[in-house]
C-alpha cells in the first residue's frame, strides 16, 4: 500500500471541496474570488477562499448560499461568524475557510497579503503565487 495514499486523498478532497465553494460564490457574483493552498503556513485548515462582496446584504446572501450548498451536500460547518455586521463573514468549513468581506473591508484587513505566501488554488491546481 502507498504511504501517501490517506494524504494524497485528503489533498483531492480540500482541492474538490474549495473548487465547489468558489463555484458556488460565483454563482452568486462573488468578486475577486481568491483560492489558497494554506496547509504549509496555516495549522487550522487546509484552504482559504476570500471573496469581496458588494455590501452587506449581498455578503449575508453570499454566506446564505453556501450555508445552503453545504448542507445539501452534507458538508460540515464548524463555524460561522460576523454574519450580523455583515462586513466580514467568516464560514468554517473546517478544511476550508470562507472569508467574505465587503469591499472596503477586504482592503483594510488585506488577508490577501498576509497569506500572499501561499500557493493559489485554480480549476483543482496548484499556482505558485507571483513574485
Amino acid at each position: 500500500m502507498n504511504q501517501d495514499g490517506p494524504r494524497e486523498e485528503s489533498e483531492a478532497e480540500f482541492r474538490r471541496k474549495s473548487g465547489r465553494i468558489v463555484e458556488w460564490l460565483r454563482e452568486k457574483q462573488a468578486e475577486d474570488v481568491l483560492s489558497l493552498d494554506v496547509r504549509e503556513i496555516n495549522s487550522c485548515t487546509e484552504a482559504m477562499v476570500i471573496v469581496s462582496a458588494q455590501n452587506m446584504r449581498h455578503a449575508q446572501a453570499l454566506a446564505d448560499w453556501v450555508l445552503a450548498k453545504f448542507s445539501e451536500n452534507g458538508m460540515e460547518v464548524l463555524g460561522l461568524e460576523g454574519y450580523h455586521p455583515g462586513y466580514w463573514i467568516l464560514v468554517d468549513g473546517n478544511d476550508v475557510v470562507l472569508h467574505i468581506f465587503q469591499t472596503e473591508y477586504r482592503a483594510f484587513y488585506n488577508l490577501d497579503g498576509l497569506w500572499r505566501e501561499a500557493p493559489r488554488l485554480e480549476d483543482d491546481t496548484v499556482r505558485e503565487p507571483e513574485s
